[in-house]
């Protein structure tokens, strides 16, 4: 007993494990992959309509071209912010999980939390459009996979697991 006892108070002594920065190799790792994941979005973008025309494939991969702005922005936004996000949160809540399955928890909660949070404010615009139109809504004008596939919020999930997928390789690349 005594020993587990010394055990614990030699754990309780020790300072709390610092999460090492990352080193500047990693964050030009980083930078790589980021400017990769950002040529597969754009090449899906380009092969939009072949890949429309996939029956299983066609409703994940059909992004639509960068015409705005915004759509060149958000997956480079959603990338950066989620690879930092997992350091984040290792830090902050002091997880227990290993690193790759706390990547994997934030990729399956990202991209639900994701696919959630555009469904709901699909269904909140069009019945306030309906309710001002004053026509009653149906399930039918709520065409989710039609309108997530040409809006900016499908690159911004795109980004965001290329993200979660980059801070596992650069954690996994000993640099």
């Amino acid at each position: 007993m005594n020993e587990k006892e010394e055990q614990n108070s030699e754990q309780e002594k020790k300072p709390a494990e610092k999460q090492k920065p990352l080193s500047t190799n990693k964050i030009i790792v980083a930078g790589v992959i980021c400017i990769i994941a950002y040529m597969v979005i754009l090449f899906l973008s380009v092969a939009r309509a072949q890949l429309l025309e996939i029956p299983l494939i066609g409703r994940f991969l059909s992004p639509l071209g960068f015409g705005s702005p915004m759509f060149t922005v958000m997956p480079f936004f959603a990338f950066f912010a989620l690879f930092f996000l997992i350091d984040w949160i290792r830090k902050g809540f002091e997880s227990k999980l290993s690193f790759g399955m706390l990547c994997l928890a934030v990729f399956v909660i990202f991209v639900a939390c994701s696919l959630a949070a555009y469904y709901v404010a699909l269904y909140w615009y069009i019945s306030n459009f309906a309710s001002l139109q004053g026509i009653e809504m149906t399930p039918e004008m709520v065409d989710f996979w039609g309108k997530l596939t040409n809006s900016a919020f499908l690159l911004f999930i795109w980004g965001g697991m290329f993200g979660i997928i980059a801070r596992y390789v650069v954690e996994k690349i000993n640099l």
